[in-house]
C-alpha cells in the first residue's frame, strides 16, 4: 500500500493502488521506518494516495509526519480536502502540481475542524487567516496556497516527481544535524516567549559546534572538497 525507496539519503514514499490492509497503519509505519532508516537525510511523500487503495485517516498520517525529525517534503496534485491539508501543514515543504486545489467546504458548516487542523493552521497562517479559513471554508487554489505560504512552489504535474527528487537531493547533501536542529528551533520557538526562543536558538547553535559534522564541514571547506557528514 505504501512503496518506499531509499536513494542517496532520501526515503521516498508513495501510495500504491494495492489494498488488502489498513492503509492508515501502512502510512504511519512507513513514516516511522523512514525516520529510522540508516543514512536517511530527507523524507518525501506523494499525497494524497490513490483512492482505490482504501480510506486513510489523514490526521493520523499528519501526526506521523510531524514526528519525523528530518526534513519532510510533500508533493501534492489534484483535488485535496481538509485532511490532506493537515498532512501538508505537518510537512516542512510542499511542492504542488499546477491545478492542485484544496476543497475546504467542510469548514464553516456547523462542525468544528478536528484532527489537529486548527492548531496547525494557526501556527502556519496566524490567527487571522486561520480563523477566516475555519469559519468560511471554500476552495483554496494553488496560487492562493503559495500566497499564504502553504505551498513553496508550483510545477507542471509531469515534473512533480522530478522536482521532489531534486529538492530532496539538495537537502541530503547538507549537514543532517544542522537541518534537524534548524527544524527543532523553528517548531519549538512557536511555543516559547521571544526571549526563550532566542536562547533556544543560541543553545542549539552552541550544541552544533561540538559535533563531528561541524568539524567535518570546516575541514571540507578548507580543503575545497564536498563534506562527508555522518550525523554525529
Amino acid at each position: 500500500m505504501v512503496r518506499a525507496t531509499c536513494r542517496a539519503g532520501t526515503v521516498a514514499l508513495e501510495g500504491t493502488r494495492l489494498g488488502g490492509g489498513d492503509v492508515t497503519t501502512a502510512w504511519v509505519d512507513a513514516l516511522s521506518a523512514a525516520a529510522d532508516t540508516p543514512g536517511a537525510r530527507v523524507v518525501t511523500l506523494r499525497w494524497p494516495p490513490p483512492a482505490r487503495a482504501g480510506r486513510v485517516d489523514a490526521a493520523a498520517v499528519a501526526n506521523a509526519v510531524g514526528d519525523v525529525r528530518m526534513p519532510v517534503i510533500v508533493g501534492v496534485a489534484g483535488g485535496l480536502d481538509l485532511g490532506d491539508l493537515a498532512v501538508v501543514l505537518a510537512a516542512d515543504l510542499c511542492v504542488a502540481a499546477t491545478g492542485a486545489a484544496f476543497d475546504l467546504h467542510g469548514a464553516g458548516t456547523g462542525t468544528v475542524l478536528r484532527g489537529g487542523l486548527v492548531p496547525r493552521l494557526a501556527r502556519a497562517l496566524g490567527p487571522g487567516r486561520a480563523t477566516a479559513l475555519a469559519l468560511l471554508g471554500g476552495r483554496l487554489g494553488v496560487r492562493d496556497a503559495v500566497r499564504l505560504g502553504l505551498v513553496c512552489e508550483v510545477v507542471p504535474r509531469p515534473q512533480l516527481g522530478g522536482r521532489l527528487r531534486k529538492l530532496a537531493a539538495s537537502l541530503a547533501t547538507r549537514g543532517p544535524l544542522a537541518l534537524a536542529l534548524a527544524k527543532e528551533a523553528v517548531l519549538r520557538a512557536l511555543d516559547l516567549p521571544l526571549a526563550d526562543g532566542i536562547k533556544l536558538e543560541h543553545d542549539l547553535y552552541v550544541l552544533l559546534q561540538t559535533t563531528a559534522d561541524r568539524r567535518e564541514g570546516v575541514r571540507a571547506f578548507l580543503r575545497h572538497r564536498a563534506p562527508r557528514f555522518r550525523a554525529s
